[in-house]
């Protein structure tokens, strides 16, 4: 049976507070909001998933949730935020640690991801346990190795705030002060992280060439990687196993994991098909967000083309091994099908990936190409208080 994770907490913490927009279930379930901030369409990219309607407090509602991302005040001891382990120098990930950590000092169970192009996500956390971005911030505002806060210790905190008096008031006029509207407000900031300026996009729009490396690498890219990495995201949503726990993981006479490793989309679904399946990362800003995968393995782009060079991968595709009902997919990097089996575990791809020491450094340096340096250098994305917005 599939669980529902943080929804339960979501419906008693609101006290029956809708937040706009949510879509329960899986991936398939989610639905687009009819009016789009006009600033998250792109050319050439599917529909956000999400977005707010533009309003006069635009400018108001980001600035809002601009500070309460950077907020340490707002945790167990004072000195944890969001921000503290998103980073938008590199990507809005955390460089420092293998796990991400938390208020007094405690140790997460994962590495924290990257954040960008949110509109276009319709899950998250790496299991997808949450599947809207207004009550995903709920998740580290409350765990035990995060912030470590009640919410109502929360939204006591920010009432008490006098700062918080004004900018409420300017983002949403004379509604008081709640849970709900700081969650939207965290939401409409993390909303403008949107990364479409790097070399990659420039060689789309044809305003640069690739060199023969960087076509190269392209093309291994297009072999080998695109079937979970898909363009223009460099992502697509779903979850997928990439053999991480290959040779440590053991199972029971049902095949439910018995090593105490982190089952992944498992923890969520409750099915042995989503055992040790993560969420699929962007690889855009993937120069700048290491450690790499969801417990923080490898520190270089090198060492993570090197791990899959000579792996076998199973991609199951869009069925996420929940929906479809069997079947065969289009031609891996192998030139070899794989039916669906009797589980219903959907379309899949094999891919046998094979790359020489030469074709490992082509595809890095393709990677590099989808660095956006300003995105990561945005100004309008740093703590305030390092450098104000105009209107903060």
């Amino acid at each position: 049976m599939r669980r529902t994770g943080w929804i339960g907490v979501v419906c008693v913490a609101l006290s029956g507070c809708v937040i706009l927009g949510y879509a329960g279930g899986g991936f398939g379930d989610a639905k687009f909001v009819a009016h789009r901030y006009e600033k998250l369409v792109r050319e050439g990219w599917p529909k956000p998933f999400m977005a707010f309607a533009n309003g006069a407090n635009v400018d108001a509602e980001i600035a809002l949730g601009r500070t309460l991302f950077y907020d340490e005040s707002l945790s167990a001891d004072g000195k944890v935020s969001c921000g503290s382990c998103h980073t938008s120098y590199t990507a809005f990930a955390h460089v420092d640690h293998k796990l991400s950590h938390g208020v007094f000092d405690r140790e997460g169970r994962r590495n924290a991801p990257a954040l960008m192009n949110l509109a276009w996500q319709s899950g998250f956390m790496w299991d997808g346990a949450i599947q809207h971005l207004e009550l995903q911030s709920m998740a580290p505002i409350a765990a035990h190795t995060e912030m470590g806060m009640t919410l109502q210790d929360y939204l006591s905190g920010i009432k008490q705030n006098p700062r918080y008096q004004t900018l409420f008031a300017a983002a949403y006029q004379n509604q008081p002060i709640s849970l709900p509207l700081a969650l939207k407000a965290i939401a409409r900031f993390e909303l403008t992280f949107v990364s479409d300026q790097s070399r990659y996009d420039s060689m789309r729009r044809h305003q640069v060439r690739f060199t023969q490396q960087e076509n190269r690498g392209y093309a291994l890219y297009q072999k080998f990687c695109a079937a979970c990495h898909a363009e223009p995201l460099f992502t697509r949503p779903e979850y997928e196993y990439n053999g991480w726990a290959d040779g440590l993981r053991r199972v029971d006479s049902l095949g439910v994991g018995l090593s105490g490793l982190d089952r992944g989309r498992a923890l969520v679904t409750g099915l042995v098909a989503d055992e040790y399946h993560m969420k699929i990362p962007t690889l855009r800003n993937v120069e700048v967000s290491f450690p790499y995968m969801h417990n923080g393995a490898f520190q270089t782009l090198y060492q993570v083309v090197k791990s899959y060079s000579g792996k076998r991968l199973v991609v199951r595709g869009e069925s996420g091994g929940l929906s479809k009902a069997g079947g065969i997919s289009k031609v891996g990097g192998s030139g070899e099908l794989v039916g669906s089996g009797e589980s219903g575990e959907g379309y899949q791809t094999v891919i046998d990936i094979s790359l020489d020491a030469n074709e490992r450094v082509d595809l890095v340096v393709f990677l590099l190409t989808l660095t956006d340096r300003k995105f990561l250098y945005s100004k309008d994305f740093v703590d305030p208080r390092q450098s104000p917005r105009k209107g903060d």
